[in-house]
């Protein structure tokens, strides 16, 4: 069987045939709702064949090397003389060409441009590019063209068979030989690559003509060689048998009954499988599905652990705003306690000086009457009584003067006590207003980080699709394309990101080319390529970008076709 070359871009997977002889257990298992696929790893490896030993073997290779090497440019020199020399005569002759040196050149023309054309075609295959799709038709028609040439140089076909046969049989050895050579190249070429069969052989078109039609319309569709469709065509068939058996089990399939995984040898015979080869299968689909199984279990414990360090981040965060919630709480209740306390003091000062000040003034007048009957029962002058009369008459006006005073200063410190009181109200109602706006950027809070936390949920299973997309259609790139694809990153990175966003693609491409990028740095980032491959895959690099790759933005203009 082919082994898949490995490449430092895309490393290739073999897995050697399971050595097992002896049937496995057919005892049924209850499959996962969504069974894996089964694994290509056993329906990859064809029947051994009995091999001669590899002494034999290696000297009959030697051998036929040898004489395709010898012969085969031989026949081929045979083939293009004659048929030249066959060419000259009769364009000389029959062609009307004025003189043997402008026959010669059409003769030369003729078969030089089979050559050509094969040789281009060749040589744009074997530097993983696209040929121009002329150059096999033109050969093709070149060889028609020489070969009816050839075959007319001596008159009409049927009238000089005998002479057209040989002289047509000249230029066919020469382009047979020339189409063989360029088969083999392309077929080393494309093993090289790890790509096996471009197209399906020709003697599959004659045995299965209707399957190997459907399988070469899907080939040509999306883009797969030979070896992948037959790979697809496999894992069909043996999905299709795991949902037989699927379905076998709900329909209560008992143990010892002959199930449709006892057929699969027969089954999978028009795969190449062999008996030992096809019972394998269901023991590796069923450890494929463990180890799904697995897998998911691990993906779901991690999510676990990121929900519950979520959760934990938010209620710190949540213990964190309380507490300034209750800082600020306490801080405003203190104030208006204090407040209050200064109010409440100042009231009862207040009232205490009032108090007082009526007192001594009622005790004043008290002792102002007591004198003046005192003084009036006295023997004085009436003179003196009156005086002294009025004297204690203005004293007791200037008390009762100092009374009405300390009874205003009594009310204006009980309304700067209400004015404080009203005060504190309107702070403990802005703490209050306070501590529901906190309420609301709470329960606001909470929304916003319910809505980051789905949309990220929604972020990451996009993301997951987008890489299974890209993982999907990155794997039917060449290697080639993948290190072309590797230059245009190293290339876009080499620029600041503000300049690689503020141009269009073809402005991107033309400021890369003014880069001081050597071709030997390129070499380097592709595994040490010699400069010629290096300076061909930045040129492809650059018409990539130009036609819009940015693996910023994620677009891939062949990827997207496909």
């Amino acid at each position: 069987p082919r082994r898949p070359v490995t490449t430092t871009l895309e490393p290739g997977v073999h897995a050697p045939a399971p050595t097992r002889t002896d049937p496995p257990s057919r005892t049924p298992a209850v499959p996962s709702p969504t069974p894996a696929p089964a694994s290509p790893t056993v329906a990859d490896t064809p029947a051994q064949a009995p091999a001669a030993t590899p002494q034999t073997t290696r000297r009959a290779s030697i051998a036929l090397g040898v004489v395709c090497l010898f012969l085969a440019p031989f026949v081929a020199f045979v083939g293009f003389y004659l048929s030249f020399g066959n060419l000259s005569m009769a364009g000389f002759e029959r062609f009307g060409f004025p003189t043997m040196n402008k026959a010669k050149l059409f003769a030369g023309g003729v078969d030089g441009a089979i050559v050509l054309f094969l040789a281009a075609d060749l040589f744009a295959v074997s530097r993983g590019r696209r040929a121009y799709r002329l150059l096999r038709p033109m050969a093709h028609v070149m060889t028609g063209a020489t070969i009816w040439f050839n075959a007319t140089a001596h008159g009409p076909v049927l009238d000089n068979l005998d002479k057209a046969l040989p002289h047509a049989a000249m230029p066919i050895l020469f382009v047979v030989c020339v189409e063989a050579g360029r088969d083999y190249l392309v077929q080393a070429a494309a093993l090289e690559m790890g790509l096996g069969r471009q197209s399906a052989p020709l003697a599959r078109w004659f045995l299965d003509p209707r399957t190997t039609f459907a399988m070469w319309s899907r080939m040509k569709q999306w883009d797969k060689t030979y070896d992948e469709a037959m790979d697809l065509e496999r894992r069909r068939a043996i999905y299709g048998v795991w949902l037989e058996h699927r379905e076998e089990l709900e329909a209560g399939h008992e143990d010892g009954q002959v199930s449709v995984l006892d057929k699969l040898p027969m089954k999978m015979k028009k795969f190449g499988l062999t008996v030992e080869e096809a019972l394998a299968l269901p023991d590796q689909m069923k450890a494929d599905d463990q180890k799904r199984r697995q897998q998911a279990a691990a993906a779901k414990l991690q999510l676990e652990l990121a929900q519950e360090k979520a959760d934990a981040e938010a209620e710190k965060e949540r213990l964190r705003v309380q507490g300034e919630i209750d800082r600020v709480r306490a801080s405003v209740n203190a104030d208006t306690g204090i407040a209050e306390a200064r109010a409440e003091a100042a009231t009862a000062g207040a009232r205490l000086e009032a108090t007082t000040a009526l007192t001594a003034a009622q005790r004043a007048a008290d002792a102002a009457e007591r004198e003046a009957a005192a003084e009036a029962a006295a023997e004085e002058s009436a003179k003196v009584a009156t005086e002294r009369a009025k004297e204690k008459a203005a004293l007791a006006k200037v008390a009762e003067d100092d009374a009405r005073v300390l009874e205003a200063e009594r009310k204006k410190t009980e309304e700067s006590a209400k004015l404080a009181a009203e005060k504190a109200k309107e702070k403990a109602a802005l703490a209050k207003v306070v501590e529901d706006e906190a309420r609301v950027l709470e329960g606001q809070r909470k929304v916003a980080e319910e809505s980051a936390r789905i949309e990220q949920a929604r972020h990451a299973a996009a993301q997951d699709a987008v890489r299974a997309a890209e993982a999907e259609a990155l794997a039917s790139l060449s290697a080639r394309d993948l290190r072309e694809r590797i230059v245009a990153r190293f290339l876009i990175d080499s620029l600041p990101i503000e300049t690689v966003r503020s141009l269009a693609p073809e402005n991107l491409a033309k400021q890369i080319q003014t880069l001081p990028i050597t071709n030997a740095k390129i070499g380097e980032l592709i595994g040490g390529a010699s400069e010629s491959t290096a300076s061909s895959h930045k040129t492809a690099a650059v018409e990539l970008i130009a036609r819009g790759y940015n693996h910023h933005t994620g677009y891939d203009p062949d990827l997207t076709a496909r």
